[in-house]
Order: C-alpha cells, then structure tokens, then sequence
C-alpha cells in the first residue's frame, strides 16, 4: 500500500510514478484517488532501482509530496522457447525462436557455443549489435518472435557437435535459459584445384552423434566419370579425420564436382560437395591468391555477409578469386600428396612461387633462426646497403642457400613485400599463415627485399602476427624464409578500359580511376 500524510486537505490526490529517478517527463499517473492517506497499489511495469512517487492534492498542487528512492523488483522471469536439435552443413542456419516476459521492459538475450571448433560464439547471430548479443522489447505479457543465425558460410574448423545455450536477462536481473544441440555432420569443404599428372588429397572430418566415426560408410562421387571414376576415389584415414586420395588426371583443363557421402547404419546420409579443377602447366606470374578472409563486418561486429544489392556488398569475403592453393615438394621438388608428414619446400598454385619452409631441428632453415637486413647490390638496396652483422644477414642466409643448392635449385632470393604478403592467410591471426603447409611459421615479422623508398635505412616485411606490413631498421634482426621462381609484381597486369575504369588482371577486380588523388567523395586523403 502506498501511505501518505493528508495534510487535511479535501477532495483528491494524483498519484504518480517515476522510474528514473523522478526527472522531469517521466512520471506517469497510476491513478487519482481520496485524500484519505492510503492507496493499495498493484504494482505493474518494468523493474527499477530509481523509482519516485508524487502525491499532488488536486486542490492544493502547492502542497505535493514525494517518496523515494525505492525499488520495483521483477518476481517473473522472462520464458525463452524450447528449440529443437540442429543439423547444418555449408549453410548459414535459420532458427526461429521466442522470448516472453510478464512486464512491459527490455530482454538481453545472449548466445554462447560450448565448443567453439565447431561454431565460435561470434557465428551466433541473434542480429544485435554484439555478435552473439540482443535486446528487444516485449509487451507486458506479450510473446516477441525472433530469429537466430548460426553463420556457417566460413569453412568448419572441424566435424562435431556442441551445445548453445540462450540466456535472457530482464530489467529485474531475472533470468531464464534454453539449450539445444548443433551438430556438424562434415566439415566444409573449400574448391580444389591441381595440375595435370599430379595426384591431390582433401583432409575433412566426419561425425555421427549416434554412431561412432568407425561405423559410418563414407564414399566419394564424381560429377564426370568417364574422366575420374568413382572407383579411382579413395577415402583413407579412420575415426573423425579422412583423407580423399585423388589419383592424377591426364586432362587439361578439366572440373567436375565431387561429393563426399556419409551415411550411417540407419541409413541417414549427409553430403558434402566440392568443385575440383585440374589445370595445364600453369603460366605463373599472372594472378594473386585470394587473401583467405571469409568474414563480413559492420560497425566492428561480425555479420552475415550481405547479398549483391544489400547495404555493404563489395566485401573482401564477397569475392573468392584464385583460392589459396599449395603443393608439397620434396627435396627434389617433385610432388607430394597433401598427407605427406615431411615436406622441404611449398609451391604456390597461384603465384608458382616456391617457399622454403621452415624447420625446428638446428638446421640453416631453423625457424628461430634470425637476421639483420643486407643486400650489397646497389641496384636493390634502396642506397643503403644495411648491415653484415658478422655475416648474419640476410644476403648470407642466400647466399648459403644457393651455395648447397637447396632443393636442386640454385636461384634462390629473398621475396619482395608483395610476394610474401600473398601467402599471408588473413581469415586467422598468431600466425596468419596456411599451418598446414607452413606448420613452422612464426607469429612475428619476416623481412621482404624491398627497401623503404622514403628512409632507406629500414627495410619492409611482414607481421605475420595478423598479416600487417610494416618497417623495421636494417639492423634489426628478425626472421627471413627464401624463395624461388620469377617475380610476379609489375604494373603490366592494370588495364584501363574506355570508361576510365581499370581492370586489374591478375584479381579480377575493377577499380575506379581518381585523377585527384587527394580527394575522395568529397573527402581529402
């Protein structure tokens, strides 16, 4: 009951309500009754911690009082929907669920995976402006409709389930939670491409949370038979993590899709495809890889990469063009399956550059091995030459390389700051490398050939920490991985078409021509 002093006054009162804190504009009149000192208030509406009451004889205003500050606690907690377990593969996910409250006020409502090598808490959208975070508004008693997203559009990490749970928190701190299962029946899988002659291999795993990986038939189809029977489709491998041995293909150029079938001994069966492509001989030096980001973002929060027409399509994960691709080499340089475990170089399927690849057993190619900058060569030094650092330097470690004639080849150099940034992976950070060809790779800065035009006493590389260029004084002494094979940067790829836009040739992407450099949409640079 609310009991207030009558003061002696006829006629009525107003009573009114604030819940913050009783500024200006926020009252609200829960009723006008006799002045007779005592109203029994059912209490409704949203909790607070701020509340104020008003008592204002209608025929004395002169004379109003106040009570506060008091709390208006929420008894009955917010009902969050049951949901149902989830199966998904190579899709993003909808789930429609629903939230309802007693009290008119707002809903938090946030989404956590208990397995994040399945599906990472920032790939549940619930569409807030925190990735795995919402709130909205109920009516008093009143049901609200939502929609959740579970972004799956990025390659899985692995096969497996985890479990999401839904929190909701009112106004009143009351909470209520719901949990369902997602289970991930086969890894994604990304495009595939070889050369002529050469076999390939595809790592992917599986899982049944039913049935033990072991039980589970698993087979591979192809989309052209007559060139890549099925038969010549080998799965290898037991337990969660298989292999697809692809023979050699004598056809070029040739694609087909390939579909990975699972099924399990109650006959339920689940897909994955993938567009594989053989190519002839490559022509190197004539396109970029793909940087390997597969993420959207808006305003510093993850999101579902829009469609073409959609606010914010143009992203970098809006385009795949030439897909990292790499192959095993041995110490010969001849080719290897993608489940070799020793491997002495890397050649990139893009570029066709090859990379040295790092070790950890003392050796010349040691990954903890460091070094100063130098290049004796005025003609490529920028016009420092750097420094010798008692011979360990950069053009040292070259030279050595060449002097033992590292995987039969004797043309070794050190990369320039385009050609190493092209083997950064930027869909992943500490480091941002493909580990499943550069296992070795540290999460620190490697030096490039290219001098810093501007102070020529630093030298430009890569933080291969994130995949940041940066640059560093030549006598530092930081981390440096060779390679071989023609240099791919020039300007002769950039085509200006008539409409003043230029097509860069070895993307794929248009760009628009500024004759101002210093202005762009309105703005200076």
């Amino acid at each position: 009951p609310i009991v207030w002093d009558t003061q002696l006054i006829p006629g009525n009162v107003q009573i009114s309500l604030s819940r913050k804190g009783g500024k200006e504009g926020t009252f609200e009149i829960i009723t006008v009754t006799e002045n007779d000192g005592l109203f029994d208030w059912s209490v409704t509406g949203p909790a607070s911690v701020n509340c104020v009451l008003t008592i204002i004889p209608l025929d004395d205003p002169d004379k109003a009082t106040s009570q506060g500050f008091f709390s208006v606690v929420d008894e009955i907690p917010p009902v969050l929907s049951h949901i149902d377990k989830q199966y998904i593969a190579g899709i993003n996910k909808i789930v429609n669920f629903s939230v309802s409250d007693s009290d008119d006020g707002s809903i938090m409502i946030w989404g956590k995976s208990s397995n994040e090598s399945v599906l990472r808490n920032e790939r549940i959208d619930l569409g807030g402006n925190h990735p795995n975070c919402y709130t909205t508004t109920t009516a008093s008693g009143g049901i609200k409709k939502l929609t959740m997203t579970l972004l799956t559009d990025a390659p899985f990490d692995t096969a497996g389930k985890t479990t999401i749970t839904l929190t909701a928190y009112d106004a009143g701190f009351l909470t209520d939670t719901t949990s369902f299962e997602v289970v991930v029946p086969i890894s994604t899988v990304l495009p595939q491409r070889a050369f002529i002659n050469e076999p390939h291999g595809v790592s992917f795993s599986i899982y049944n949370d039913k049935f033990t990986s072991d039980f589970l038939a698993v087979t591979a189809h192809s989309s052209n038979t007559a060139i890549l029977p099925d038969s010549e489709l080998n799965i290898n491998g037991s337990g969660n993590d298989r292999i697809l041995s692809i023979p050699p293909v004598s056809t070029a150029p040739f694609i087909c899709n390939i579909t990975i079938i699972v099924s399990d001994p109650d006959g339920v069966t689940v897909t994955q495809q993938f567009q594989y492509t053989v190519l002839k001989t490559p022509e190197y030096q004539t396109c970029l890889s793909d940087s390997g980001q597969t993420k959207c973002y808006y305003d510093n929060r993850e999101i579902a990469c829009p469609e073409s027409g959609d606010d914010w399509f143009g992203s970098d994960a809006n385009y795949t063009i030439n897909q990292p691709s790499f192959t095993k080499l041995d110490a010969m340089g001849n080719a290897l399956m993608i489940t070799a475990t020793e491997w002495t170089m890397v050649r990139d399927n893009i570029t066709g550059l090859i990379w040295e690849v790092k070790t950890d057993d003392g050796s010349i190619h040691d990954k903890d091995n460091y070094y100063s900058w130098y290049d004796s060569n005025p003609e490529t030094n920028g016009g420092f030459a750097g420094y010798t650092n008692n011979n360990v330097n950069t053009e040292e470690f070259i030279h050595q390389l060449n002097q033992n004639n590292f995987g039969g080849f004797s043309d070794w150099r050190m990369p320039d700051r385009d050609e190493l940034i092209s083997i950064v992976n930027y869909g992943k950070y500490y480091p941002a490398a493909f580990e499943q060809f550069f296992p070795e790779d540290m999460s620190s800065f490697y030096w490039s050939s290219t001098s810093n035009a501007y102070s020529t006493g630093y030298a430009w590389g890569v933080r291969f920490h994130y995949g940041g260029g940066n640059g560093y004084v030549k006598d530092s002494s930081y981390y440096v991985r060779a390679v071989r094979g023609g240099q791919f940067r020039s300007f002769g790829h950039l085509v200006i078409n008539p409409d003043e836009t230029i097509t860069d040739t070895k993307s794929g992407l248009m760009w628009q021509k500024m004759e101002n450099l210093n202005v762009c949409h309105g703005r200076k640079l």
